[in-house]
């Protein structure tokens, strides 16, 4: 099929003599090609490419649709396990899951929008989370649940980093709320690395049958398959969003690349689509089933049918928009929300339109929202579009989808040297460290913000945010003859300023922190997402960073995956790569972002974070906290973000031998409460413990600090440990128990009946009432919220 004659090419092919010059005239009018791309779509197309044509492949070419810069280094991370059904390649990753729940499988996906929620807040965060929910739905899955990790800047840095906040938070909960997901928790950093580059990472859960699972491709076999577009119209939002978020943020003029969320379509979407499941599950038709995200119509399709090794032909007219006249690029590559794409059998089709058009009446729920055949598959390999009677895209399928890869120069850094504090003499009273430390924004209590979030939706929640180091779920049916069950865990991991001074031991932390919560709940850690978030690709410093962490993450991952299958990695099975976080050239700290999976047994009752019984004893586990190097307290006395940033050590042997430590506890209910220790240290950790628990007026902790370190280091030292609440008679044998594992365990003080929070250590004491403990700190960010500062 040859290109009509009405369609004029983007560029003369005598203009290839210079092609930087063509590739400066496209990106005024739009459209980012490199000036090598430029050559490349020429000579693979055998001609100047039409106009609709350089669209489609500037955004599929870009980097957040290719992974040019990075798809060769992506292959470094362990990818493969017992447990893995599929891995990366698809739109999200789907791992087994053990007896009794043998007959569902988990799937997870992980995604960040960053560039949109820089820009606009509320409608950014909102489609992340639309996006990264489609991406389970699309695999025929039950979504249980989202997850969020932000990174924030610094709130004194000025009112729109507040806004930011306050956007960003109003989307998360704007879209999940009404969607009926839970969210499940995640974390939150503010830095003002993050000042004019929010990170908006979300993470989603779902559970599907394991005999169930959609591929995102044609299904093999002699039938005539068509696509099928659903939901709402067509519009010009978010057009050229993936090349957007595939460059440097120019300013207000980004604000029509952000898509617009509808959260109560998606609502009756997703009840539409569980009914489709249902029904070719149970007539036994395959079909294929992808998500409308980033590169819209043409990417759904063109890999849905590269995916299955057949083409396609796409009748644009046919594709249902809105009533003003769009372009035909835009109608083509739009990132309109609230769509999928289905290729079924051409027999089924009707139907399948009936259902979403008729029985689920998506029509009266926005006007436009229809379900339309819009093409079929072909046999010739090609992905063809045609539109008003020329033909707009005629090339091989694999030119779009094999995508681009691309060698950056990188350049590794030294990283910086652990900081220590000069001198050992407190520069105040005990009580006025603590004070002091536990009013800051780095270890303030987040349910400002979380409280915004409904955790509560589905009924599945057994511990939720804030109530443990990871929040639990019910893998099972909800409600009567729901039957015994697993569990499943979920928490994230990432410290910027960690990765910051040294990107490959930061990334390292990252795995071990996500699957130190999961353990400490006693789930078995069982499969990560990561999204690795990185500056300009460009700038080889940057390509270095990355390098490491991918280096750091897969190193973490090989040693920690034993609990799950012996010998195995702990696998990563979904992600995403966010570069070009950049502002007036200066990049955010490297962040890679993660997130662990993990698996309770059936009759194992997850492990809480709360301190509830007087007479239990503190014992924390873990590596011995010898050094203050990357903690909060240091970087705090030393003036400066960037001082003392350096992560502590971390012995990945040991730590996997704290993770089974835990999932052993667990499992033989030998501790009443666990918590990890992270920022602010073993102190903070255990008055985080104390306020998770009942506002009772006689509950208190009596601290004793072990001596032999110097106060502030034992204090707020943030080496890896967990610190557990155990029965007084069995507090001995549970430490020595831990040190035949090879981890430092001590006693640190009893929870009490006395009503106050008494620190000892050394020669110091400090004591508090145990409210008053519990208050410091809660009102940081409701005064950031509401713009009082100085208060």
């Amino acid at each position: 099929m040859s290109l009509g004659v009405r369609v004029p090419p983007a560029f003369a092919l005598e203009e290839l003599d210079r092609p930087e010059r063509v590739s400066e005239s496209l990106r005024a009018r739009g459209v980012r090609l490199d000036a090598d791309e430029v050559v490349l779509l020429a000579r693979l197309l055998g001609r100047a490419p039409a106009w609709a044509e350089a669209v489609l492949f500037g955004i599929l070419w870009s980097e957040h649709c290719s992974y040019k810069s990075t798809r060769h280094l992506l292959r470094r991370l362990p990818t493969r396990a017992p447990q893995v059904v599929l891995g990366p390649g698809e739109d999200a990753g789907v791992v087994s899951l053990p007896a009794p729940s043998a007959d569902q499988v988990l799937v997870l996906a992980h995604e960040s929008h960053n560039h949109p929620s820089q820009v606009l807040p509320v409608e950014g965060a909102a489609t992340g989370v639309g996006g990264i929910v489609r991406d389970v739905a699309c695999m025929g899955a039950t979504v249980v649940g989202v997850l969020d990790s932000l990174r924030f800047g610094d709130p004194a840095s000025g009112i729109h980093v507040r806004d930011v906040i306050r956007g960003v938070v109003e989307g998360v909960a704007g879209y999940g709320n009404p969607l009926g997901v839970p969210n499940l928790g995640g974390d939150t950093v503010f830095d003002a690395g993050y000042d004019r580059n929010v990170l908006v990472n979300v993470m989603a859960v779902g559970l599907a049958p394991a005999d169930g699972v959609l591929r995102s491709r044609v299904p093999a076999g002699d039938e005539a398959w068509v696509f099928v577009l659903v939901g709402k119209p067509t519009d010009s939002s978010g057009f050229g969003g993936a090349a957007f978020a595939s460059d440097a943020l120019k300013g207000d003029d980004d604000r029509g690349a952000v898509q617009l969320p509808d959260p109560f379509l998606k609502r009756v979407l997703s009840v539409a689509n569980e009914a489709a499941f249902a029904r070719l599950r149970e007539r036994g038709v395959r079909a294929g089933f992808k998500d409308l995200g980033a590169g819209g119509v043409a990417c759904a399709t063109s890999e849905l049918a590269a995916a299955g090794g057949r083409g396609a032909r796409i009748h644009l007219d046919r594709a249902h928009r809105v009533a003003r006249p769009l372009a035909a690029e835009v109608l083509l590559c739009a990132e309109t929300q609230e769509r999928f794409c289905w290729v079924v059998p051409e027999s089924f089709a009707a139907e399948l339109c009936d259902l979403y058009q008729r029985e689920f009446a998506i029509g009266s729920v926005y006007p436009g929202a229809a379900a339309t055949i819009i093409g079929e598959v072909t046999d010739d390999g090609r992905f063809t579009v045609d539109w008003s009677g020329d033909v707009l895209v005629d090339c091989d399928v694999t030119a779009i989808t094999a995508g681009r890869e691309v060698r950056r120069p990188s350049r590794v850094r030294v990283p910086e040297a652990p900081g220590e504090p000069d001198g050992t003499a407190p520069a105040a009273p005990l009580a006025a460290r603590v004070e002091w430390l536990l009013e800051r924004l780095e270890v303030c209590p987040r349910e400002y913000l979380t409280r915004h979030y409904d955790g509560e939706v589905q009924g599945r929640a057994r511990l939720r945010a804030g109530e443990a180091d990871a929040s639990v779920i019910r893998a099972g049916a909800v409600g009567a003859g729901g039957g015994s069950a697993v569990s499943l865990a979920f928490a994230s991991g990432g410290h910027p300023r960690w990765c910051a001074a040294d990107p490959q031991a930061g990334a390292r932390h990252a795995v071990a922190e996500a699957a130190r919560k999961v353990a400490a709940v006693g789930a078995v850690p069982w499969a990560l997402t990561d999204c690795l978030n990185y500056g300009d690709a460009l700038d080889p410093a940057v390509m270095g960073d990355l390098e490491a962490g991918i280096d750091g993450l897969a190193a973490a991952a090989e040693a920690l995956g034993g609990l799950a299958a012996t010998g195995a990695p702990l696998p990563f099975v979904s992600g995403n790569v966010s570069l070009y976080n950049v502002s007036d050239g200066v990049s955010i700290p490297p962040s890679p972002i993660v997130m662990c999976a993990g698996v309770i047994d059936a009759d194992v009752p997850p492990v809480p974070m709360a301190l509830t019984r007087a007479g239990d004893v503190l014992v924390r586990v873990g590596a011995a906290p010898v050094t203050l190097t990357g903690s909060a307290f240091l970087r705090a006395t030393a003036g400066s973000a960037a001082s003392g940033g350096a992560p502590p050590p971390l012995d990945l042997e040991r730590e996997a031998a704290l993770h089974a430590f835990a999932v052993a506890s667990a499992r033989e209910r030998r501790a009443a409460a666990a918590h990890a220790v992270g920022d602010g240290g073993t102190l903070v950790a255990i008055v985080e413990m104390l306020r998770a628990g009942p506002a009772e007026p006689g509950l208190g902790v009596d601290v004793r600090v072990p001596g032999g370190e110097p106060v502030d280091m034992t204090l707020f030292s943030e080496c890896p440990a967990i610190v557990f609440a155990v029965p007084a008679d069995r507090a001995g044998a549970f430490a020595e128990d831990a040190r035949l594992q090879g981890l430092d365990a001590a006693a640190w003080g009893e929870v009490t009946g006395g009503g106050r929070f008494v620190v000892a250590a050394g020669a110091e004491t400090a004591s508090w009432d145990a409210g008053t403990v519990r208050a410091m700190g809660g009102r940081v960010l409701e005064r950031i919220w509401n713009e009082e500062l100085d208060s």
